[in-house]
């Protein structure tokens, strides 16, 4: 289902590309496997020509009928063969014993995680020049969000994929090591951690209306709230984007 999901439409528009400009035309002259027709594609075809030279008329002739069943037939084989391949990488090969199916997702995203841990760390000479606030090095798929004390940059995705949980605080996540370059991501010997929405949360817009003395009310309240909290955090940490007029501003 990974290639389905992901890749089925890339192979299809992959196999048109074939047909349009690189598929060859299979006659044989007299048979013989080894004397083709070397004309590529169909629209340059005006005939039959061989390495050597000969020539012989006749239409375009196709190996396959990509453009009917056998095209969804071959990407359908291919997806087979990808999901055996893809499970075989990302479990134990001598693994013998069935698992449930929430056990193997979790067996096959450890895996994944150790392989793309250990990809990314054999090539750390090269990720230790590089830096880009534009791309995550470590999918190079998404756009950065977390810098490292290193001054690599990491998406959320990769944050947690490749991170760990830090169980004192709600979506918040660490990692021990930057997995690019192997540095220590403690600063001072501060941990660097990485807070995350939680899954349910909305935005959280604080709405601040009216100044002079309505202001200084406004204020004074959120101070005594965040004293009344208690929990060292600043009141502006609970909101995404604090807005008004006058003392809003």
């Amino acid at each position: 289902m990974a290639l389905q999901r992901e890749l089925d439409d890339t192979c299809s528009k992959a196999i048109d590309d074939y047909i349009d400009r690189y598929e060859r035309c299979c006659y044989k002259f007299n048979g013989n496997p080894d004397d083709r027709c070397v004309t590529r594609p169909e629209e340059s075809h005006n005939g039959h020509t061989s390495a050597s030279g000969s020539w012989a008329p006749g239409p375009f002739e196709r190996k396959q009928r990509w453009r009917g069943g056998h095209k969804s037939t071959w990407i359908a084989s291919l997806e087979k063969v990808y999901d055996e391949r893809y499970t075989y990488r990302m479990l134990d090969p001598d693994m013998t014993e069935a698992l449930p199916g929430p056990e193997l997702a979790k067996k096959i995203q450890a895996r994944l995680r150790e392989e793309r841990i250990r990809t990314n760390s054999s090539y750390s000479a090269i990720w230790g020049s590089l830096r880009s606030n534009k791309t995550c090095f470590s999918c190079l798929q998404a756009i950065p969000d977390h810098v490292l004390p290193c001054g690599h940059s990491y998406c959320p995705r990769c944050i947690q994929e490749l991170g760990q949980p830090f169980h004192l605080r709600e979506c918040t996540w660490y990692l021990q090591e930057c997995h690019l370059c192997g540095q220590a991501t403690t600063r001072n010997n501060v941990r660097s951690f990485f807070e995350f929405k939680p899954p349910c949360a909305g935005i959280r817009v604080l709405s601040l209306d009216g100044g002079g003395v309505r202001g200084i009310v406004e204020l004074t309240v959120l101070k005594y709230l965040e004293d009344a909290i208690g929990l060292g955090l600043r009141i502006s940490d609970f909101f995404d984007l604090i807005v008004g007029t006058s003392t809003g501003k």
